[in-house]
This record gives C-alpha cells, sequence and structure tokens, in this order.
C-alpha cells in the first residue's frame, strides 16, 4: 500500500469538501472505504506525489493515469450522493408523475456512472497496460473503458458476477436506451414496474400488445426497489474500494513509481 492507513482513521473528521461533507454528514451515507483509499493514494491529484524507483523520472502517461485516480474516485462518491439524491426527490415528487419517473432515471443513469468510475479505478490498478494501451489506437483505454468492458480481476471476479448487480445494471440499460418501461398504479398510489425490468431489455405497450398481461405478471414496487438498490450500492462501493486499497501496490510495482504524502 502507498501511503499508510493511521490506526485511529476516521473518515467522519478528516477534511473535506462541501460536496463530500455533504454526501457524509448529510445524506449519511458509508463513505468510510472511500476516503481510505483517497488517503492512501493522496488524493490522487498530483502527480508530484509520484517518484520512480532509485530517481528514475516518471512518464507523462503514468502522471495522467495517477491524476485519473483523483477524477474517478471523486466522481464514485459524488455519483453515489447523486443517486441517494435522486431518490429522496422519488420519494417526494410521486404526485408529479414526469418528476418521479424522471427522479427514477436519474436514479440509474448517476449509477452507470459510479460503475463505469469503479471500473476504470479497477483497470488503472491492475492493469500492467493501463498507463499506455491505447483504444483503436487513438485513446487512452482508461478513458473508454466502463463496467460492460471490464474483464475479470483478482479480487473483483465475484463482485462482477453480482446478480443484484446485472439487474441494476438492466434497468440503467432499459432506461438509457429503451422506451419508456410500463407502469402500475395501485389504490394507495404506490407506483410500480414489471419485475421483468431487471431482466428484459424492452417493453410491451400496454395498449395494443396482445402478450401484455401474460407477460408482466408480476410487479414490483419502485421506490422500496430503489431504497434496496441504494442500500446494495453502498455497501458495493465500499467493498470495492476496501478491495482497491490492496490494489495501490500493484500500480506502484507495474508503473516502477512509489506513491509519498502530498
Amino acid at each position: 500500500m502507498a501511503i499508510p492507513i493511521p490506526s485511529d482513521f476516521d473518515f467522519r473528521t478528516i477534511p473535506l469538501d462541501d460536496n463530500e461533507i455533504f454526501i457524509r454528514d448529510q445524506l449519511g451515507l458509508n463513505i468510510d472505504h472511500w476516503a481510505r483509499f483517497r488517503h492512501a493514494i493522496g488524493i490522487g491529484l498530483d502527480a508530484d506525489n509520484l517518484h520512480g524507483e532509485h530517481g528514475a523520472p516518471v512518464t507523462e502517461n503514468v502522471k495522467s493515469a495517477y491524476r485519473e485516480l483523483g477524477k474517478s474516485h471523486y466522481e464514485v462518491v459524488t455519483s453515489l450522493g447523486y443517486i441517494a439524491l435522486s431518490l429522496d426527490l422519488a420519494r417526494n415528487s410521486q404526485e408529479n408523475l414526469l418528476m418521479f419517473q424522471k427522479s427514477c432515471k436519474d436514479f440509474y443513469f448517476h449509477t452507470g456512472c459510479l460503475l463505469d468510475n469503479l471500473a476504470r479505478l479497477i483497470y488503472i490498478l491492475n492493469d500492467p497496460g493501463s498507463a499506455s494501451e491505447l483504444y483503436r489506437q487513438q485513446v487512452p483505454m482508461r478513458h473508454y473503458i466502463g463496467w460492460g468492458q471490464l474483464k475479470g480481476y483478482s479480487g473483483h471476479n465475484r463482485a462482477m458476477r453480482s446478480e443484484k448487480l446485472r439487474g441494476i445494471k438492466n434497468i440503467r440499460n432499459c432506461l438509457t436506451h429503451s422506451w419508456k418501461i410500463p407502469f402500475r398504479i395501485d389504490q394507495h398510489d404506490n407506483m410500480y414496474w414489471p419485475l421483468a425490468v431487471r431482466s428484459d431489455k424492452s417493453f410491451l405497450w400496454p395498449y395494443d400488445e396482445p402478450e401484455f398481461k401474460r407477460r408482466y405478471r408480476k410487479w414490483i414496487p419502485i421506490l422500496p426497489m430503489m431504497e434496496s438498490d441504494l442500500r446494495f450500492l453502498e455497501g458495493f462501493q465500499d467493498e470495492r474500494f476496501r478491495r482497491l486499497i490492496k490494489d495501490i501496490s500493484q500500480f506502484e510495482s507495474s508503473n516502477k513509481v512509489k506513491i509519498s504524502e502530498p
């Protein structure tokens, strides 16, 4: 590991920026291992924290990859905040159907951003070629890669196979690339999506599709599902950062650098 984490480290007391403080204190989200990772990489924004082995110069590619650790780990924590805010907006906008649907879309859009930036962190730290590999000989692969393009790396394979995560990703893809998901409202104004939202790639239209009732027999309340997905994502990112702290040494070894105190 690069910069040792003190035994008395407490993410609830360290200095953070306004967004990070709001996410920690007002939204009450668990960002413990995100904060530990942030400490271990020296925040990841100033390439002067990198030192080549035996005084060797550090290449610009490696410096850029290091700075992108800072960019992506910040994007993960702010995306987690956006997800929680989107859920709050959905809870408070059920009387405005358009606002409710927008808030649901926002929830899963920001989930995609969180996952893609976790993927970049995993790739940069674990892939020996991450500082120099190009996508189609044009742009760095680390700029292109997202969760869907991530290959298996030690310590992350099981997380990538999560059934819960596949369901969340499917909703995100449906909301991004397909048309409106069918919904129902019960007598108590609770809103539902078909359970198939977690597996199907597109949806039937309720007005003239004869298969509609047969295919969508099981429905799931949207708000409780989103609440469950937020709890999962909060724990998922925390566990990924727990593992990423261990992965820092792989980045240092592959690029023959050490990360020092800012």
